[in-house]
């Protein structure tokens, strides 16, 4: 869009019509791709949780 930070020089002639409404537009999410998604965040979260609660030191953990 050009211009700077200060505003000073901002571009003029902008319009609601300039607007792109499609630009966001995506896929939908697949969904293997959400459940491969699920596995790996049950794993990650399983062992961060491990990591975190697990005081220094303990000869008790794997």
């Amino acid at each position: 869009m050009g211009g700077d930070l200060t505003g000073k020089s901002a571009p003029r002639g902008v319009s609601l019509d300039a607007i792109d409404l499609e630009f966001e537009t995506r896929a939908p999410i697949s969904q293997a791709a959400i459940q491969a998604g699920q596995k790996v965040f049950d794993k990650v979260n399983a062992e961060a949780y491990q990591i975190l609660c697990t005081p220094l030191g303990d000869k008790n953990t794997q």
